[in-house]
């Protein structure tokens, strides 16, 4: 392999990655900014890498910070900005569902 071949392999590897990153970004701008209200709950479907399997997740805002249900979390309070990149990594998440019907379960006495 010449200079030259190893020179074009390296851009056409690095315009892959800028793709990736810039597809990535566009998806992190459609998020938005987090104006979720106290108690807000999304939902949402990520792909987790070493699995290649597909979970079903929420996420409930609490004191301005997002916690996320499963493992995955650990209990861990996330910025908007920190769940955002987590959505993003490995399979991007691509859509998030705002939870906004509840119905109260009550237990009859």
């Amino acid at each position: 392999m010449n200079l030259y071949t190893n020179m074009q392999i390296r851009r056409d590897r690095l315009a892959r990655d800028l793709e990736e990153v810039e597809a990535k970004l566009d998806l992190a701008h459609g998020f938005g900014d987090d104006e979720y209200e106290e108690h807000a709950v999304i939902r949402f479907d990520k792909t987790l890498g070493y699995t290649h399997a597909t979970y079903a997740y929420a996420a409930i805002k609490c004191k301005g910070y997002w916690y996320i249900s499963g493992p995955v979390g650990g209990g861990k309070a996330f910025t908007w900005e920190e769940l955002i990149a987590w959505l993003l990594g490995g399979t991007p998440t691509r859509e998030l569902w705002r939870v906004d019907t509840y119905i109260e379960i009550s237990r009859e006495d």
